[in-house]
């Protein structure tokens, strides 16, 4: 630090910068000086020498202190007075990271794009690429996030666990997007790395949500397959059971990871697949109007007597035969929730297992006509008794370290 008068301040900081390019050598790379004339409250003006090594470790400093709008600007400094200096791929990604904090997603997308579009064939830039995907996904543009991670698959230095994260990661934005038919190609993809895995897999967090996704995909079209009373009725029955058997076995390999959110939920969804296809059968009724008026010719009763007798004795008959549904989903919510009692896990999943046993236990007991009373109109599920789709948590995995 150097204080001078205000009048000589500035042709002195021009003088000293001319006398270190005249004593320059060649071939000797110097790191960049920048001088800042300040006048300071007494009227004198101090000059501050600045290389990008002291900002940007005043930036780490003011980051380490949760001083974010100043490690940014800090940041912000060493990208563009420093210009090609060695700190900028660091700057530029600690820079996301400070804006992330900030809640500025942005703006830290920006940065992040900027790392891959630069420095994309350097390890660093895969940290990079996840945040880039992530500050995307947080802005809603899960296309933008697809293609992000699209690419950072085809990093030459990915590691396979990161392979399994870019792709189910990518298969999640693509669910988010209805495409489900790629995103069932990604979450596959995604498997596939673990199964020609030789080392050990370090965290299991991505794997069980590529399973549990792959089963959402199954378990979405098993919803939109129709199950209308009548001559169809044989084959569409047919199609949306193998559907849940589909789902069914995905759920259950994603149960069987045991990690413990995924766990929670894969079970919850396993529960409520075979609740669904009950509410579906029993809101199938025919309304059996031929049948009603031969009846009601035969035993000389009204039409609308004959098709509430057909009625009953329908239901009867399809509450008896499809009750060990409800059966199996009472056993697959007990054990979620004994799961959940013993790792000492709480949360939404756990709260709605809970919930869907009790509903089920009261729809168990009921009379069939109770039992229909009690289901929504059109055999669909209520918005708060509907499974909710999971949402990785935001803060796992933690951000990358910041690059000092």
């Amino acid at each position: 630090m150097i204080a001078r008068p205000a009048a000589t301040a500035a042709a002195a900081a021009a003088t000293l910068s001319l006398l270190l390019v005249a004593c320059a050598k060649p071939r000797i790379t110097a790191d960049p000086i920048h001088f800042v004339a300040k006048t300071t409250a007494d009227g004198r003006t101090r000059i501050d020498i600045a290389t990008a090594k002291s900002t940007f470790e005043a930036a780490g400093e003011a980051l380490s202190h949760k001083k974010h709008a100043r490690a940014l600007a800090l940041y912000d400094r060493v990208v563009t007075q420093f210009a090609g200096s060695p700190y900028t791929l660091a700057a530029l990604y600690n820079g996301g990271l400070a804006c992330e904090k900030l809640g500025k997603w942005r703006l830290a997308a920006r940065r992040y794009q900027r790392v891959l579009d630069r420095f994309f064939a350097q390890r660093d830039a895969v940290d990079a690429g996840f945040r880039l995907a992530a500050a995307q996904a947080e802005l809603r543009d899960y296309a933008a996030s697809a293609r992000t991670l699209a690419k950072l698959v085809t990093h030459a230095k990915l590691h396979d666990d990161e392979r399994i994260e870019a792709e189910a990661r990518r298969g999640l934005a693509l669910f988010r997007l209805g495409d489900h038919r790629k995103a069932r190609r990604a979450f596959k993809q995604a498997l596939a790395v673990h199964t020609a895995m030789k080392e050990r897999l370090d965290g299991d967090f991505y794997l069980a949500m590529a399973h549990y996704y792959l089963a959402a995909t199954y378990h979405v079209s098993f919803r939109k397959l129709p199950l209308v009373a009548g001559d169809k009725m044989g084959p569409q029955l047919e199609a949306k059971s193998l559907m849940l058997f589909s789902a069914q076995r995905r759920y259950m390999r994603a149960i069987a990871i045991r990690n413990p959110h995924w766990a929670s939920a894969a079970g919850f969804q396993l529960g409520a697949l075979y609740q669904e296809l009950y509410r579906a059968l029993m809101a199938a009724l025919p309304r059996f109007t031929k049948l009603a008026k031969v009846h009601a010719s035969r035993e000389k009763l009204t039409v609308d007597q004959t098709r509430r007798e057909l009625a009953r004795v329908y239901l009867e008959e399809l509450h008896r035969r499809i009750k060990p549904l409800l059966h199996k989903s009472i056993r697959v919510f007990e054990r979620n929730v004994s799961m959940a009692e013993r790792v000492g896990l709480h949360g939404d999943w756990v709260r709605k297992s809970r919930y869907q046993l009790r509903r089920l236990r009261d729809l168990l007991a009921a009379t069939p006509e109770k039992a229909i009373q009690m289901l929504p109109p059109k055999g669909t599920m209520p918005e708060d008794e509907k499974p909710p789709l999971p949402k990785a948590p935001a803060s796992q995995p933690q951000p990358k370290r910041a690059i000092m």
